[in-house]
């Protein structure tokens, strides 16, 4: 999948590009941006939130993964603006792990430890007010702790996200 898209059936429907797979990021060679195609919309969940007569009247959110930085996002959608209705954000995930030889370990652009690859088998429910979102995760690269345990590898995440108050 390289575009995650949103229809809505009915009398009235609708057909929305909620991501498009399109990032710019800077060509290595030439410094100048450049448009890569990710593959997005992965293990996609959606919600609806509201329980207004007319559904596109509802807030809609989906989370899905994409799986080119293995970052978990969340699409939410906005009623009120017909135009440009979505709304992405990242949750967890998408910077890359770069090598770190000095001390020999991988990085994230900062310098911290790489968290991991996030969002495989993801998961969400809700309570109208709270989506909670679990996923498996993986750090092939992860280091023993200060008391020399060994690492973690592989665990399961779990998020809660506000929707809407109330």
């Amino acid at each position: 999948l390289k575009q995650l898209l949103y229809m809505h059936t009915g009398s009235d429907p609708v057909y929305e590009v909620v991501d498009d797979g399109l990032r710019q990021q800077t060509n290595p060679v030439t410094g100048l941006p450049m448009p890569v195609a990710h593959f997005v919309g992965f293990d996609s969940k959606i919600t609806v939130v509201g329980a207004a007569p007319n559904p596109l009247d509802n807030q809609v959110v989906i989370a899905y993964q994409d799986a080119s930085t293995h970052e978990i996002l969340l699409a939410k959608r906005d009623p009120s603006a017909p135009s440009d209705p979505w709304t992405v954000t990242s949750l967890i995930g998408g910077e890359p792990a770069v090598w770190n030889s000095s001390l020999g370990r991988f990085e994230d652009a900062n310098g911290n430890p790489w968290e991991g690859a996030f969002g495989f088998y993801l998961g969400m429910a809700d309570d109208s007010t709270t989506a909670y979102l679990s996923c498996f995760a993986i750090n092939e690269w992860a280091e023993s702790d200060l008391f020399g345990n060994p690492p973690l590898n592989y665990w399961v995440q779990i998020f809660a996200v506000t929707l809407s108050e109330g």
